[in-house]
């Protein structure tokens, strides 16, 4: 008989609809398929300008990831004017080690890797929510809705 763990997710504020109950990830039968979190490097002090890693590779097997920030398109102020530029997401150090997580890889164990991936998606859900379809809901306060369909606010 195969048994399932659940976790229970609670958003702020509690209502019915916050609460989501979500199948837990099984850990894996075997060590070798999670990466250990003491063993996630950050090299990218050894990259060049020109876009070289160069970095003394200790003994061992291992996996380079690019993980970068792209522009979001936005300036960056109040700045100097020659510190002015594009903006771009910035992603905690502490979140560093867990980056392997994006690729599919397990760090951690499964738990802390789920736990990483659900905060990750509520940021997204949560700024999209507020950035996106509040700023729609904005415009339709200052400009009225546009056309027969509006935006219900309770």
């Amino acid at each position: 008989m195969e048994t399932t763990r659940l976790r229970c997710e609670v958003t702020e504020p509690f209502t019915a609809r916050s609460l989501k109950i979500i199948p837990t990830q099984a850990e894996p039968d075997s060590k070798k398929f999670v990466v250990s979190l003491e063993t996630v490097r950050d090299v990218s002090r050894h990259l060049g300008a020109d876009g070289v890693l160069r970095w003394e590779v200790p003994n061992g097997d291992w996996v380079v990831q690019r993980v970068v920030a792209l522009p979001t398109g936005a300036h960056n102020s109040p700045a100097p004017p020659e510190a002015t530029g594009l903006e771009v997401e910035k992603m905690s150090r502490e979140a560093r080690p867990v980056l392997p997580v994006l690729s599919g890889r397990l760090v951690g164990s499964a738990d802390q890797s789920d736990r990483f991936l659900w905060d990750l998606r509520r940021m997204v859900a949560d700024r999209i929510a507020r950035y996106y379809v509040g700023g729609l809901r904005d415009l339709c306060h200052e400009h009225g809705p546009l056309g027969p369909v509006g935006i219900v606010t309770a």
